[in-house]
């Protein structure tokens, strides 16, 4: 069955590892990791390709959500790179970063992901994205959506989007894949 893992021996404050296993057809679309008895969600992160969250020092709560990926309707990124070969019959999805659709992502959640469309279709992507301003320091741009036409970052660049001011949200308009060659 698909699962998350992870130890229980460690102590509060340390990075701890989920090991995330998903079944054929079956993707994580979303993570509920909580403190008991509290509602706000515990960030996760990615440290080394790993998805991991800091031990709290209370009970821990974690609730995974398994979806067929031939009825996906939504997928958080939850700070991870991951692969989806998107079935025939899944016409759309959502795409969420970690803080899901109601909050901000938490920071440094760096999330990559490769959506690979069934021979003889294309992929469209279409939306708005909501990303903080470039750094005011040397310029360097923190929260950015890269879209790439191929499976790596040295594939044609469709488009990199980011805000020139907080709380904006950038309309991505519509990038369309050429397809599998």
């Amino acid at each position: 069955a698909s699962e998350i893992s992870y130890a229980f021996d460690f102590a509060a404050g340390s990075r701890v590892p989920l090991k995330i296993t998903e079944n054929d057809g079956f993707v994580l679309s979303a993570l509920d990791l909580h403190i008991i008895g509290k509602s706000d969600l515990l960030p996760t992160y990615s440290y080394n390709d790993t998805l991991s969250f800091i031990m709290p020092s209370d009970m821990l709560s974690v609730n995974p959500t398994f979806s067929t990926i031939s009825s996906l309707s939504s997928i958080n990124m939850l700070c991870r790179k991951k692969t989806l070969d998107i079935p025939a019959s899944v016409s759309s999805f959502k795409i969420y970063d970690n803080g899901g659709y109601s909050k901000n992502y938490t920071s440094s959640c760096d999330a990559t992901l490769m959506l690979n469309a069934p021979e003889g279709y294309k992929i469209r992507l279409t939306g708005s994205v909501a990303t903080e301003p470039k750094s005011s320091g040397n310029g360097t741009v923190y929260d950015y959506l890269s879209i790439y036409d191929g499976n790596t970052i040295n594939s044609t660049l469709l488009d990199k989007i980011y805000s020139t001011s907080s709380d904006s949200v950038v309309g991505i308009g519509t990038k369309t894949s050429t397809g599998r060659s």
